[in-house]
């Protein structure tokens, strides 16, 4: 018998197959494990136990207002409610990246023949931008498999088709309800398909007007929400300060410039040399060429589609009848969205040409580039496979790069590094709440004993502080732990190593290199009370005379006085808040300058400020305690701000004002029991108001478990330790003063 067999590759689900394939193997060949950070941390993984999505969802809002639900309800009810663990949950983000591309795919097969389509995709699956969120716990990949699959349902059934039928309508209107609930950003998609759709009734196609219109709602209401959240808040708004070269690439090029890739090839060569360096020539190659090759690439890439936008403006000017309507659809999609966007953050000095938020013209830049080779008939077809291959080839290039650069702070590393060096009651500290937190979650997933102690600092100068306070009180067998985040700054290793050299303190440190990197140092109380220093010229001096950076500066100029030697040494723990200004250090620094008195300077730094977001908006209202009809319109203007950070914070806010700290102890443990980690500022605060039991911690130190200030107190021991450092020993006094300073008032 004889069966008529299909050939394979005309069998369409089998190309989606060896797609999907591809990307799996792209995404699970990358080396790199990605531990929770940062962003996946403030996306509500400590909150996913919370009874009601409602009050999951505005703890998520209380950050970012504009964050979108879809996603969190997803997470929330397959992660909160069914018990998903959180590296089962990746996978599903996998899952949207994997239908992602297979939608690129459909959208390139619209204008290009298989192999051309296929190198659409082949560039897509290795770019950074791909793989960066290919198992980020964030919302970026349902989003961008939304604004595939309406770019795709668009082009099909919109633009190709003489007519539209209500199925589409209906369809493509819920697809793009979801689109603005998966990121409210991609609503420059549907004014974008708004746009199309109005050329089309302008040409006396009036079916058109329907699906016009009701995207019209959509895209009102959604532009009328990010108005309402986004005026007093810049959780958007990311600084604009690119070179021109890398805005003639970010317009026109098809690099992503958010996702570092530069690595030296010293990586893949060190095999072959070991045990032995590699040669200082072959080494500086490895170090330049990356560089150069990614470089020239992006820029020959983007020179050619400059040339491109060029030439097809000028014929769709000449002969605007000759080019099918996809074609011009897809030509505007890839270069006058970029174009605006450009525009636009040059007058709000926002940075809005992100890959992230512009992903629907880099697809189409990539088509527009393969049509560009498509078309391109040389008379030796040689040529074209050069160019073909050197494209493939800066592609690879970038992925192999890719591969070996880890990105996603190493969380994970971090606290096994320190649960393998921990003994019992020694203490952790890390330099903000936000990294303390996270800390604290890494380590409740992953490492199966009881939380150390932890505490969370202001800045270097304070953890100094804390770090010499518990070599003078812990027993000698004990040992410190401060873990440092550089924020992308590779330089601050020296600085911090120099900082701890000119306080005498001795130290063993691991660092975990990424993308945000963790220093982590251990300091042994038995090996710092056996130094001897006696070098306490430099160390005396600095304490005295505060630097002159963003907090002094500001506090001379409103107060315009002299400090005297006490408010030296307050301001001196203070040296690095410029640095630090982040989502909570407002807060902790207000509760600790209100802690000794300072209300005046509270306020100052606060109202400066205080327009950045409702964080340093409500650390200004706490400010003005001795005004409290002004602190309560001040606290009343943050609902215009974060409504959500409002209604979340209302408690708290009533019961600072009546100094209801019973109230307010009770509020914070709420909060706290959610998952809520700037509630432990409020409850450190209250517990003492309460209890009425001094605190034995150095000024800008706060503990991070309700119990931590507690278990070190029964620890510490009743003499403190003698010493021969005296650096160590001078500091200790200053120490001992400013605490008193606090207990006192």
């Amino acid at each position: 018998m004889l069966i008529n067999l299909k050939p394979l590759y005309k069998i369409k689900w089998l190309e989606h197959l060896f797609i999907s394939v591809l990307v799996l193997f792209a995404i699970i060949l990358l080396k790199q494990k990605p531990s929770v950070w940062g962003d996946e941390y403030l996306g509500g993984l400590d909150y996913l136990g919370v009874s009601h999505f409602s009050t999951f969802f505005s703890y998520i809002l209380s950050y970012g207002p504009h964050a979108p639900p879809l996603y969190f309800l997803i997470q929330y009810l397959l992660c909160g409610k069914f018990g998903m663990s959180i590296e089962t949950f990746r996978w599903v983000v996998i899952f949207f990246n994997l239908i992602t591309v297979n939608f690129v795919y459909l959208i390139a097969r619209h204008f290009l023949p298989r192999k051309y389509a296929i190198g659409v995709i082949a560039l897509f699956i290795l770019s950074p931008i791909l793989l960066w969120n290919s198992a980020s716990l964030r919302y970026h990949s349902i989003a961008y498999m939304l604004a595939m699959l309406s770019l795709y349902f668009f082009f099909k059934y919109f633009i190709t088709p003489q007519k539209v039928s209500g199925y589409a309508v209906i369809v493509q209107i819920g697809i793009n309800i979801l689109l603005v609930l998966s990121h409210t950003i991609f609503v420059w998609l549907i004014g974008f398909e708004i746009f199309l759709l109005t050329l089309k009734v302008l040409k006396r196609q009036y079916i058109y007007l329907v699906p016009a219109f009701l995207n019209l709602i959509i895209f009102g209401i959604t532009l009328f929400y990010l108005a309402y959240i986004l005026r007093g808040n810049k959780y958007l708004s990311l600084p604009f300060q690119p070179t021109l070269l890398e805005i003639f690439e970010k317009i026109f090029g098809v690099q992503d410039f958010e996702v570092p890739v530069y690595v030296s090839w010293g990586v893949f060569l060190q095999p072959f040399f070991v045990p032995y360096p590699i040669p200082p020539l072959i080494q500086k190659i490895c170090d330049v060429a990356p560089t150069v090759i990614t470089k020239v690439g992006g820029l020959t890439l983007a020179f050619v589609l400059l040339l491109s936008f060029i030439y097809t403006s000028y014929q769709i000017i000449k002969n605007y009848r000759s080019f099918s309507e996809s074609l011009i659809a897809i030509f505007i999609l890839a270069f006058i969205p970029p174009l605006v966007f450009a525009c636009y953050s040059f007058i709000a000095n926002t940075d809005l040409l992100l890959v992230r938020y512009v992903l629907p013209c880099y697809i189409a830049k990539l088509c527009f580039l393969f049509i560009i080779l498509y078309k391109w008939n040389p008379k030796n077809n040689f040529y074209k496979q050069i160019i073909i291959g050197l494209i493939v080839f800066w592609a690879l290039h970038q992925y192999f790069l890719f591969r070996v650069n880890k990105i996603y702070t190493d969380w994970e590393g971090c606290v096994q590094y320190v649960n393998s060096n921990l003994t019992e009651n020694d203490v952790v500290i890390c330099n903000t709440d936000i990294d303390t937190a996270i800390f604290k979650y890494n380590w409740k997933a992953k490492i199966q004993k009881p939380f150390p102690l932890i505490f969370t600092s202001d800045s270097l100068d304070t953890a100094t502080d804390f770090i010499t306070f518990l070599v003078k009180n812990l027993p000698p067998s004990k040992k410190i732990f401060f873990i440092y985040n550089t924020k992308w700054n590779y330089q601050v290793e020296s600085t911090i190593n120099h900082f701890w050299n000119k306080h005498g303190l001795q130290y063993t440190f691991c660092g975990f290199p990424s993308w945000e990197g963790l220093l982590c140092y251990i300091f042994s109380v038995d090996e710092n009370l056996k130094v001897e220093n006696n070098n306490t010229g430099e160390l005396e001096e600095s304490s005295m005379q505060p630097s002159d950076d963003l907090l002094i500066s500001l506090l001379r100029s409103n107060l315009n006085k002299e400090f005297d030697e006490q408010e030296k040494r307050i301001l001196s723990r203070y040296e690095n808040f410029g640095a630090e200004l982040g989502l909570t250090t407002p807060i902790h620094l207000t509760l600790n300058l209100l802690s000794v008195d300072k209300k005046e300077w509270a306020r100052i730094i606060t109202k400066h400020f205080q327009n950045l977001n409702a964080w340093v908006a409500f650390s200004y209202a706490l400010s003005e305690q001795e005004d409290l009809q002004k602190a309560e319109e001040i606290f009343q203007q943050i609902k215009k701000q974060n409504p959500y950070f409002f209604h979340i914070f209302l408690p708290i806010w009533r019961a600072f004002k009546t100094k209801d700290y019973r109230a307010l102890k009770e509020d914070s443990l709420r909060l706290i029991k959610d998952g809520y980690f700037p509630a432990y500022l409020f409850y450190h605060f209250a517990t003492h108001k309460v209890d009425n039991i001094p605190c034995i911690l150095p000024l800008g130190i706060f503990p991070f478990t309700t119990d931590s200030e507690d278990k070190l107190r029964y620890i510490l021991l009743k003499e403190p330790n003698t010493s021969n450092n005296k650096i160590i020993e001078n500091r200790y006094e200053e120490i001992i003063q400013l605490r008193n300073i606090r207990n006192k008032s």
